[in-house]
């Protein structure tokens, strides 16, 4: 028995990394392919529920500011799961942490099927499950990318899911839209989640097929991370880098559909301009794999986050439907670039300076609440400029501002690292 389970395994393995090598064309770790399969499954659920979720709550309360607090309770809440998680996977596994997350989602998604439109009266309930089943799944996806590359070959890695995540993106919204207007009322909304609970228990049997990771240590570290946040240089330029670049999130999670719908009145367009955004997101992300390298990181960021400028010194000069949809294709293809390096950096941190090798789930905790804060900054700009009537491009330039701070801020981090090595990092009392 134990023997043709294992025979059954290694198949599974194989057969996983033939086939995804076939998209990847460079060689990737076996190990990293199969918990590639796992994250690309489970991206085609979230992908699902990450779109229509907020159209759900507006279908049923007809209220925007609704889907706001929504997603603000999620991004905060989420974070604040991850200390929880944590302690999870350091007296438990990492892989439980992630299942536990998936049992959430399944949870939410029965109770949604069951309770129709009427669950968005408790939107907030609904909200703190998200961020909980969130939170146990985000810390096990930095974990295990950590573990399963290097910094030789990360870069090929995330791009590599990253183009698998935009085809999830690109599809499954679509897919997931045909169904909701093939029924009346909310019972299109029962049949996506249903087909998202398929997928949630299809992910919970792929966790079984990766590869185990040797078991964390028991004592969690946030106390002597925090203070290491306090005493390292390094550490501070990180945590800043990461909630600067989360700040064009909560931005643009929101404001270029609504600009557009402004000129447009039309949700068909809408959807097509999604569309359109989703194919630029997927080239990019093959592009990434194939271009970007340790040594050309930061000249790709410089030149992505000008392709950006470009389009909102356009929308300036001539704010139109094209323009609005050509700025959306230019940020869609400008993400990766600009995002994945400086992720890349974090998980360097983790790699090259001693103090950190046994403290990932803390560092990883502690970034996700500077994520947060980056998001809810760049929902509650984007909120406050729109109810004042300030115009759409103030948190658009604000945004670009921040995304050039940003490489900055990860440049000074990077030398800091390459200064010192895999010693400690250089202390300073100032960022």
């Amino acid at each position: 028995m134990d023997g043709t389970k294992k025979t059954t395994k290694q198949a599974f393995s194989t057969s996983a990394s033939a086939f995804l090598a076939l998209v990847s064309f460079r060689k990737l770790p076996q190990t990293f392919m199969g918990f590639a399969v796992l994250q690309i499954c489970m991206a085609f659920f979230m992908n699902m529920h990450g779109v229509f979720i907020n159209t759900f709550l507006l279908k049923a309360t007809g209220d925007f500011g609704i889907a706001l607090k929504f997603n603000m309770i999620v991004f905060f809440v989420q974070a604040c799961v991850m200390v929880l998680s944590v302690f999870y996977v350091r007296r438990k596994t990492v892989i439980g942490s992630l299942r536990l997350g998936l049992i959430l989602f399944a949870l939410i998604y029965v109770s949604i099927i069951v309770f129709g439109g009427n669950m968005a009266g408790s939107y907030i309930f609904v909200a703190l499950i998200f961020a909980a089943a969130g939170g146990f799944i985000t810390l096990p996806y930095g974990v295990l990318l950590s573990e399963f590359t290097s910094d030789k070959n990360r870069d090929m890695a995330i791009g590599f899911l990253s183009m698998w995540f935009g085809i999830a993106a690109l599809t499954m919204p679509a897919l997931a839209g045909i169904l909701i207007s093939l029924f009346n009322g909310f019972n299109g909304y029962r049949v996506m989640f249903a087909v998202a609970l398929a997928f949630t228990g299809l992910s919970y049997f792929l966790t079984t097929k990766v590869a185990p990771v040797a078991p964390l240590e028991r004592k969690s570290h946030f106390g002597t991370v925090l203070g290491y946040l306090i005493k390292h240089r390094v550490d501070r330029l990180m945590y800043l880098a990461s909630a600067l670049s989360s700040i064009r999130e909560g931005v643009f999670r929101f404001i270029l559909s609504v600009i557009l719908y402004q000129y447009l009145k039309n949700e068909a367009m809408v959807g097509l301009n999604s569309l359109i955004c989703g194919i630029a997101a997927v080239l990019a992300s093959w592009a990434y794999g194939k271009i970007v390298t340790p040594q050309n990181r930061f000249l790709c960021m410089a030149i992505s986050v000008s392709i950006m400028v470009a389009g909102s010194v356009m929308m300036l000069f001539n704010t139109s439907a094209f323009s609005i949809v050509l700025f959306g294709v230019l940020a869609s293809l400008s993400n990766i670039f600009i995002i994945s390096p400086q992720d890349n950096y974090t998980y360097l941190l983790l790699q090259v300076v001693r103090r950190t090798h046994d403290k990932r789930p803390e560092y990883q905790t502690i970034k996700e609440f500077f994520i947060a804060i980056g998001r809810n900054t760049g929902i509650l700009l984007t909120l406050l400029m729109v109810d004042q009537g300030w115009g759409y491009m103030v948190p658009l330039i604000c945004v670009i501002v921040s995304q050039y701070l940003m490489i900055w801020v990860t440049r000074l981090a990077a030398e800091e690292l390459d200064r010192n090595g895999p010693g400690e990092a250089q202390t300073a009392d100032a960022a």
